[in-house]
């Protein structure tokens, strides 16, 4: 109907035409081109108008003819009284189609001829990304827009992002050393990323290190880019700490928390100068996941490379009450402090600790012993160790007779009694030596029990 009434009517085009552009959103291609055929018939009867141009450039962009429509709707753009509706359609299709660099270079020209710099540099990007062959037109107009506006950042980072995209490093790393020299804060971040990465295929590592670490300092959201950066470092050199450190920062940033302990240790073992450097890395690992038993361990590990024994004796007990699980870890790092410093009380007692957390009282007891022989301030916490013991393992006698002496020493004699009782109920047999006599004051009956005791039976007979 449309095309036989501008056929017969071509003069009268306003009745019809707007009708059959207003279907165009989601017609069908024999549609399209009927429309066209219509506004060819309104053309080839002289009825040449804007906005039979601009329903052709629509029905053209629904038929994918980006090249002839993105023409004519900058044609259009060049008529006042269609430029407004010519830019915002365009704007809108380019939106909904940003895998066109056709139609975002149109876009871009527009912006120019408006003066809108911000909309010429986003659509000039999606152009450059959408269409490789488009990046010597995006170049050339980016030269013209940052001759009016040299001191944009966005256009300064989008021709260090065409340059690098168009594999010319060396200018690109010169554009990205010239915007962190300008831009140093956190607007700077993504030349810093670009920085790194340019660093990376050039082979420089440690320069690269340090720039894809200083992007994710000024803008944590830079993380992902920045890890993938540093992973293609690695795999190119598996062991540059400073890649490897730099992962670990990155990796905390992205919440990966497992993973840069992991990364921390090894920079620490490969190196020990490193330890003192990632010692404040490990514990924000703990500030921010307070549970994270491997950061734990690891903090004492470090602690123990430090010297920093009482560190690393809190780090461990933080690690066993948080989880018990990792007992054997943790009695193996106690291990490791006491071969390094082998008159160690305060850590004789922790590793009583945790050989009582998993049941094996006897261990426990000699090194509960051996620490309060060293130091008699620790009888307190010894005390509470000692009790513990009793009820993890309540068949244990020597637990139960360490305790009595420690009570007797302190003149808590009744409790001494008491804990002598359940040794003579345990094992009759050793110790029936002890005797309680009801008519005798608990200071004789213990203060003899034990100097017996002393005197007949070795030291830990029990």
């Amino acid at each position: 109907l449309g095309l036989e009434l501008a056929k017969r009517y071509p003069d009268r085009w306003a009745g019809f035409l707007p009708l059959l552009e207003s279907a165009l959103a989601g017609a069908d291609q024999a549609y399209l081109g009927r429309v066209l055929e219509v506004c060819a018939s309104l053309e080839a009867a002289g009825q040449k108008h804007p906005a039979v141009d601009f329903v052709k450039a629509c029905a053209m962009m629904g038929l994918r003819r980006h090249i002839d429509a993105s023409a004519l709707f900058l044609r259009l753009h060049q008529d006042p009284a269609a430029a407004a509706l010519a830019r915002e359609t365009l704007v809108a299709i380019a939106g909904a189609q940003p895998g066109s660099g056709i139609i975002q270079m149109a876009v871009a020209e527009m912006a120019q001829r408006d003066n809108q710099p911000a909309l010429m540099a986003s659509s000039l990007l999606a152009a450059a990304r959408a269409d490789q062959s488009l990046l010597p037109q995006v170049s050339n107009k980016l030269q013209d827009l940052l001759k009016l506006t040299p001191d944009n950042l966005d256009l300064q980072l989008l021709q260090m992002e065409l340059l690098f995209q168009q594999n010319f490093l060396e200018k690109a790393l010169a554009q990205a050393s010239q915007i962190v020299a300008r831009w140093p804060g956190a607007e700077g971040a993504k030349a810093h990323l670009r920085l790194g990465q340019v660093f990376v295929e050039k082979g420089e590592l440690t320069k690269a290190a340090a720039s894809l670490l200083k992007s994710v300092e000024l803008d944590p959201a830079l993380a992902q880019p920045a890890a993938e950066a540093c992973r293609k470092l690695l795999d190119i050199d598996a062991t540059s700490l400073a890649g490897r450190y730099a992962m670990a920062r990155i990796g905390i940033t992205l919440r990966s928390y497992d993973e840069a302990v992991a990364d921390l240790m090894a920079v620490a073992a490969r190196d020990p100068r490193w330890a003192e450097k990632v010692l404040p890395d490990l514990r924000q690992v703990i500030t921010l996941d307070p549970a994270n038993v491997k950061a734990l361990l690891a903090e004492a590990k470090i602690d123990i490379m430090l010297g920093r024994n009482d560190d690393a004796v809190t780090a461990l007990s933080s690690a066993l009450d948080i989880s018990p699980a990792a007992n054997e870890q943790i009695a193996g790092v106690y291990k490791q402090l006491l071969e390094r410093n082998p008159g160690q009380p305060r850590v004789k007692l922790a590793l009583a600790k945790a050989y009582v957390a998993r049941g094996a009282t006897a261990p426990a007891v000699k090194l509960v012993e051996e620490a309060i022989a060293a130091d008699d301030s620790l009888a307190e916490p010894a005390i509470r160790l000692l009790r513990l013991a009793q009820d993890k393992d309540p068949a244990d006698a020597s637990s139960r007779y360490l305790l009595a002496r420690l009570h007797a020493a302190r003149g808590a004699y009744d409790q001494s009694i008491l804990l002598l009782r359940e040794v003579l109920s345990l094992r009759p047999g050793e110790i029936a030596y002890i005797r309680l006599r009801a008519h005798e004051t608990p200071e004789h009956i213990v203060c003899r029990s034990l100097l017996e005791h002393e005197q007949r039976f070795p030291r830990n007979s029990l």
